[in-house]
């Protein structure tokens, strides 16, 4: 399979481009509503953290939390500069 795309992965960088084209503005979620097929809790909580910038989030993902908690401190830091 070219560029790792395997069947599971190809249909949820399909329902992922066909959402952000379809949306006016674009969002994931878990809701139904929302919810698009492939993105679960950690792309849900990557999602809004990177696009959305919610550092106050506390991801279950070691990587997330830490990237958050780096993020708060820098956040912080730059406060109080």
């Amino acid at each position: 399979h070219p560029l790792g795309l395997f069947p599971s992965r190809f249909k949820s960088v399909l329902a992922v481009t066909q959402r952000f084209l379809e949306m006016e503005k674009f969002d994931v979620g878990l809701n139904k509503q929302l919810k698009i097929y492939g993105i679960g809790e950690f792309g849900y909580q990557s999602f809004l953290l990177f696009s959305r910038g919610q550092i106050n989030l506390r991801p279950k993902d070691r990587a997330l939390s830490a990237f958050a908690e780096w993020q708060r401190k820098n956040l912080k830091k730059n406060v109080e500069n």
